[in-house]
């Protein structure tokens, strides 16, 4: 009855060793298709980023710009046209296109940016090297369930009951220490 019992907790611990090998083996999988997509994501964003700081660094010049671009008079409208003809000043893209309006919403985009610039730091800076660094620890091969037996130095029909769980109990933690 004792040795049946132990050899039921030999037979649990085998199957538990083999569902830890096949989560370990799920998870690596995982962790490394991660680690590849956002390093492809990564550039991306970076380069998206450095565009947007761009066009955000430009915005003075642009507003600069548009106020000198005039509109041709075959866009206007009848009245507009008629004033115009008349001899007031020519109409510009800055006059259809409110400073304020397009700095408030460059403010609003400038804290989008750097929010995003942010978080993609804290990625890179501690995420990512944190997630590699657990991809490379997962143990890409668990070893045979017979390895619970060499480990613990068990042999067919010796020792003591007690001594023989405690042993597969103390491989056990530290295999879960592994991980």
């Amino acid at each position: 009855m004792h040795h049946d019992h132990i050899t039921h907790t030999l037979a649990s611990l085998h199957a538990q060793h083999s569902a830890v090998r096949i989560a370990s083996s799920s998870l690596d999988l995982n962790v490394l298709a991660i680690a590849d997509v956002f390093e492809g994501i990564a550039g991306s964003a970076r380069a998206e980023l450095e565009k947007q700081a761009g066009l955000l660094a430009g915005l003075e010049a642009d507003l600069e710009i548009i106020s000198r671009v005039k509109i041709h008079v075959e866009f206007m409208s009848p009245a507009v046209r008629k004033a115009v003809e008349a001899g007031e000043k020519p109409r510009t893209l800055g006059d259809y296109v409110s400073n304020i309006k397009m700095k408030q919403v460059a403010d609003t985009c400038a804290r989008t940016h750097g929010e995003h610039k942010i978080a993609l730091y804290h990625w890179l800076r501690f995420a990512y090297p944190y997630v590699s660094r657990a991809a490379r620890g997962i143990p890409r091969n668990g070893g045979d369930s017979d390895s619970i037996d060499k480990r613990i130095g068990r042999r067919s029909g010796s020792g003591d009951g007690y001594s023989v769980c405690l042993g597969h109990v103390t491989f056990l933690r530290l295999e879960l220490t592994r991980f």
